[in-house]
């Protein structure tokens, strides 16, 4: 299986990114802050919508109320370790991916009584992370969920990218430290492994020099 095709309006720092005819191999190149992590989150979420490894789906759903109305009860939101998809200054983003099968995939398909060999799924999310309206035809929802150890791994999930900073305070008025850090950016010191999948591949990268 392969993404063929990738959409995104109004996501992050795109207004607009079309990706067509992808191929076996894409090597992302740029300055950093110009999209590159954005791109691959958005094909993690993608998975982690249509094909949630968790044996319940997709869990995470929030009540959207908007000036103290309840619009939608129990609505799908954008997983919640990924950023807010909505680029600023927009009222919503739209995702849209396709994928194509390949041959052991599309014989799966044919046992599912599915012809078709290449599949869409698309997403509207509004209100920074309200997924509002989505659309996922039966080869992507199969896709999606598809793994067979002979021919692959399948979908990995994407690791966000880690920050590394030596604990450090600076002395003297109106210094920044380690601790006011923290209270402006939550993240920061955090260890490099969590609850996340494949947590114990990880290292924690924080150091204290002596």
């Amino acid at each position: 299986m392969r993404i063929s095709r990738l959409e995104l309006k109004n996501v992050r720092v795109f207004s607009h990114l079309l990706l067509e005819n992808i191929p076996d191999v894409v090597v992302l190149v740029s300055p950093n802050g110009l999209g590159k992590s954005t791109v691959l989150e958005i094909i993690a979420a993608t998975h982690d919508i249509v094909g949630s490894y968790r044996s319940a789906g997709y869990p995470y759903k929030k009540n959207l109320v908007v000036d103290g109305q309840s619009l939608r009860p129990s609505a799908q939101v954008w997983p919640p370790k990924l950023p807010a998809p909505v680029r600023r200054g927009s009222d919503k983003a739209e995702v849209g991916v396709e994928i194509e099968a390949n041959r052991v995939e599309e014989a799966y398909l044919k046992g599912k009584g599915i012809s078709e060999r290449t599949g869409k799924a698309s997403f509207v999310i509004e209100h920074e992370r309200f997924i509002t309206s989505q659309e996922v035809d039966p080869v992507a929802s199969e896709l999606f969920r598809y793994h067979a150890p002979r021919t692959g791994v399948g979908f990995i999930d994407y690791l966000p990218p880690v920050r590394i900073h030596l604990r450090r305070s600076v002395g003297g008025p109106g210094s920044i430290t380690d601790e006011t850090t923290k209270e402006i950016f939550p993240d920061f010191g955090a260890d490099a492994h969590g609850n996340a999948k494949f947590s114990q591949t990880k290292v924690n990268l924080r150091r204290t020099p002596s």
